[in-house]
């Protein structure tokens, strides 16, 4: 059943993907913004301008690479600055985004599939890809290869690359779902593919407070109400998944003026019995349309399928559903599953990761 990890590799994967075009640290957050509402994951990589003599050196593409950008953190931005959203949308991506390199990784198209599943479960979220028309190598020289840099001799000016996401793999893996057997039809509970550590934060609290709070993957915070007993209700989120193509500046004024528990619920134009008193937050006027997103979180039960939650998250291009409990009437929230959550239950799974007869 785990031939297909061993026989396919990162290179088969970036089959019809588009070319990278890197977006430069030097772009607005405005060009950002455009960014990000075409990405997958609702986040794109930053690359630092590669200088002169970088470019006479062949500098790999990759050592340039500075980190990851959302919506979130521009909309944010924009709250935190107030004043002119317009001259602050203007901004130079470099003063916004958060260095972090360890978040992409490149790799040579011939790397295993089982290696990349064990690369991407350690947080890498992007692999970068040198486009190749070659696919596999033999199962013995496979075996030897590792996830590591690619050590073409090639010169920089010949290299295409194309990013691969975590989307990209777990839209793999449904496609071979037989390989992954009996793992599909089993409940993320009993696999372990949630996480009960979960950011949350009161309804009635500043929406401004979920930033400070805001965990880095899944880009995500609940909006909750605490039940008598501690246990949380969910009613919305607070996430980089929930203003993938947001109005920015709208956000912004969201994020400054409203509670917790009206901007994750989403505010409707013209609903000003939602947010009467927001108006004296100092954020500018009140945008003229206020609706983002869905007004309900993504939510699946303790008991949902594998399958059915990748299925699910594959559908509406989620980075993260909200997990509740099965036999709870009050949609009490246990936990969140999230892109890195599925890739290491499967890449826990000992006869994916050490087929027989190889």
């Amino acid at each position: 059943m785990a031939f297909v990890f061993h026989n396919h590799a990162a290179g088969d994967l970036t089959l019809g993907k588009t070319e990278l075009v890197e977006f430069s640290e030097a772009e607005t957050l405005e060009a950002a913004v455009r960014a990000i509402a075409a990405s997958p994951e609702a986040t794109i990589p930053v690359w630092r301008k590669r200088s002169p003599a970088e470019d006479a050196a062949g500098i790999p593409c990759s050592d340039r690479f500075l980190g990851m950008i959302n919506s979130l953190e521009v909309a944010a931005f924009l709250a935190r600055t107030g004043g002119d959203h317009d001259r602050a949308m203007r901004t130079p991506v470099s003063e916004v985004v958060t260095p972090n390199p360890s978040l992409l990784k490149e790799v040579d198209p011939r790397v295993r599939l089982v290696d990349v599943l064990e690369v991407m479960k350690t947080g890498v979220r992007c692999l970068l890809v040198r486009k190749s028309s070659g696919g596999l190598e033999s199962i013995a020289t496979k075996a030897s290869d590792n996830a590591r840099p690619s050590t073409s001799s090639s010169s920089h000016h010949d290299d295409r690359f194309c990013c691969l996401s975590r989307e990209d793999v777990v839209r793999f893996l449904i496609g071979h779902l037989g390989a992954l057997a009996p793992i599909p039809l089993s409940s993320i509970s009993s696999l372990g593919a949630f996480s009960p550590h979960y950011s949350h934060i009161e309804a009635s609290s500043p929406a401004m407070r979920a930033i400070a709070k805001m965990p880095n993957d899944p880009c995500a915070i609940a909006v909750v109400e605490t039940n008598p007993d501690g246990t949380h209700r969910i009613l919305g989120d607070i996430s980089a998944y929930k203003l993938w193509k947001c109005d920015c500046p709208a956000a912004a004024w969201a994020l400054r003026c409203l509670s917790a528990g009206q901007f994750g619920m989403g505010v409707e134009d013209g609903d000003s019995s939602r947010a009467e008193d927001a108006s004296n937050g100092g954020a500018g006027g009140r945008p003229r349309s206020m609706r983002w997103g869905a007004s309900k979180p993504l939510r699946c039960k303790d008991t949902s399928s594998l399958a059915a939650v990748m299925a699910q998250m594959l559908s509406h291009r989620a980075t993260h559903v909200w997990v509740v409990d099965a036999e709870s009437e009050d949609d009490t929230l246990v936990g969140v599953v999230s892109y890195a959550d599925i890739l290491d239950a499967v890449a826990r799974y000992p006869t994916i990761m050490r087929p027989r007869n190889i």
